[in-house]
């Protein structure tokens, strides 16, 4: 019961927190809305145009290192856009410059978000090694492949399959683990301009409350389900502010 009044209480902090900087800054908050918004809708409008005129999956080198070349471009953006985030949480003056000038810490983030593609490793294996990678059908496009085994109904007889279900929970127990003690390791790197290892350690002694970071999680991800039906401002608006909360989270176990 005290554990619930605990989270209870952190969450209305964190709501109340955003809210009055949002209040004391809220010409910087629409700046903020509008670069993200912005931002989604270049992403959008790239990816629908390389997929009519681009065959981007296809296994050719060429192909692979544009995708490769495209994929650090949004992601030194995405860089740019939380430091952004930062400055506005630090009620520092706003400003679209480390949209542009954060490209520099593109290596160590991509660093550690590739620690969390080892640990899937072995879930990966297990699944390529029930359903075959057809590369002729889906080149590079993984995300495809995964798709087309939850689709296919034949897959659901794993759950039949107690060995198999087993191995599926426990290879799970790294990525998950890796999640909650790690997600905040990059946006470590991105504020403070850390080492890797530094960041990973910082990271896994602050994160010692799983069960508030998953209450905040779920609360976040309905709220923004919900400001869907409400259209696309709303959603980027409703987004914006979970960034804002979460960031926020992170800057107060730290300081805890």
């Amino acid at each position: 019961m005290s554990q619930n009044k605990n989270i209870t209480s952190v969450i209305k902090y964190l709501f109340s927190d955003i809210n009055n900087i949002i209040k004391n800054n809220p010409f910087q908050f629409i700046n903020l809305v509008a670069t993200h918004s912005l931002l989604l809708l270049l992403f959008t409008i790239l990816n629908n145009w390389i997929i009519q005129n681009i065959d981007f999956y296809s296994p050719v080198f060429g192909i692979i290192i544009l995708r490769i070349a495209i994929s650090m471009i949004i992601s030194g953006l995405w860089i740019g856009f939380f430091k952004i985030i930062f400055h506005f949480i630090n009620q520092n003056s706003f400003s679209i410059k480390p949209l542009l000038s954060s490209f520099y810490l593109l290596p160590k983030v991509i660093t550690v978000q590739s620690f969390y593609y080892i640990a899937m490793c072995p879930i990966l294996i297990l699944f390529i090694n029930r359903y075959p990678y057809d590369t002729k059908k889906f080149g590079t496009d993984i995300s495809s492949y995964f798709l087309s085994i939850v689709k296919d109904f034949e897959s659901l007889n794993i759950i039949n399959n107690t060995s198999e279900l087993l191995l599926i929970m426990l290879f799970l127990i790294l990525p998950i683990t890796y999640m909650l003690k790690f997600w905040s390791a990059e946006f470590l790197i991105i504020e403070e301009e850390i080492s890797i290892i530094n960041a990973m350690k910082k990271s896994y002694m602050i994160n010692t409350r799983s069960l508030e970071l998953i209450s905040i999680c779920i609360i976040l991800f309905i709220l923004n389900l919900i400001s869907i039906i409400f259209g696309y401002f709303i959603f980027v608006i409703i987004l914006t502010y979970s960034y804002l909360v979460i960031l926020k989270y992170l800057k107060m176990i730290q300081k805890n």
